[in-house]
């Protein structure tokens, strides 16, 4: 066995993550599509985060934000952020979302938290990885 495969089946733990910075390129494309946020001109999906300085950065945050609007795309982006995590040998992750910022560009607070809670259930059964929520509450 190399060291790569070796490492990649590893059991792990991830502490810190940020459901917002989860989002695959591929996925803020489509949901951005789908919920009419315009974005950037790109190439190809993975342009969008080749982000030169922290303002473009935050930008990007923000349409992703923008992107997430009804419960089956919270539950998309929760269910893939964790089985990408459980592909690498994490378990157990303790996850943050910031529930006022989604809030602000219109989603309920319930909308939001019962599509997380859906992909967190769903990924714990296909793929075993349990999952901690962690509310990041913004001041205004």
């Amino acid at each position: 066995m190399d060291l790569y495969t070796f490492l990649k089946s590893l059991p792990k733990v991830s502490l810190h993550v940020h459901l917002a910075g989860t989002v695959q390129p591929s996925t803020l494309v489509e949901l951005a599509s789908k919920n009419g946020v315009a974005l950037p001109e790109y190439r190809e999906p993975e342009d969008l985060y080749n982000y030169p300085d922290i303002y473009q950065f935050l930008r990007m945050l923000d349409l992703v934000m923008a992107s997430v609007r009804d419960r089956g795309d919270f539950h998309r982006i929760t269910y893939e952020t964790l089985q990408q995590a459980a592909e690498h040998g994490v378990r157990h992750r303790e996850m943050f979302w910031n529930p006022t910022t989604h809030m602000a560009f219109g989603v309920p607070y319930e909308t939001a938290v019962d599509g997380i809670i859906a992909g967190i259930r769903d990924a714990r059964t296909d793929f075993g990885i349990q999952c901690f929520l962690i509310a990041a509450i913004k001041g205004p």
